[in-house]
């Protein structure tokens, strides 16, 4: 589980802010280099578990509400268990596939706007790196 790095216990708006944050990289890509790399794989496999952790296992869905969704110990892989049996219906599944985007795409508008409101300072740090760095 992603969330054992990060603390036990945190806020909705803690874990929203690690999304924010963990696709900024790809987000700078996309307006600094006019295309992304590989180099985001594993923030989008963390952002992807927080996101679903957010709504399966914490209840902080908008429409999906106050439930857990996935039993950890039992369902081991994609909402089965290992006999094959899903614990929620289609619809629920739906929603909660819907939920994941919403706050991935949320995060990724919000660090969009950050990185476009203060690109000016993005541009004169990255001066400054190819001027000062050693490599």
């Amino acid at each position: 589980m992603c969330l054992k790095m990060i603390a036990k216990i945190q806020t909705k708006s803690k874990l929203f802010s690690f999304i924010q944050h963990a696709v900024a990289g790809y987000v700078s890509e996309e307006l600094f280099l006019d295309e992304a790399s590989t180099g985001a794989s594993g923030d989008i496999r963390q952002v992807t578990e927080v996101a679903k952790e957010m709504i399966m296992s914490y209840g902080m869905g908008d429409k999906t509400g106050f439930i857990n969704m996935e039993n950890l110990e039992d369902a081991q892989y994609l909402g089965y268990r290992y006999g094959g049996e899903k614990d929620y219906s289609e619809a629920t599944a739906q929603l909660v596939d819907e939920e994941i985007k919403k706050l991935v795409d949320k995060g990724m508008a919000g660090a969009k706007k950050i990185l476009t409101e203060k690109k000016k300072y993005v541009e004169k740090l990255v001066k400054l790196l190819i001027e000062k760095e050693v490599v």
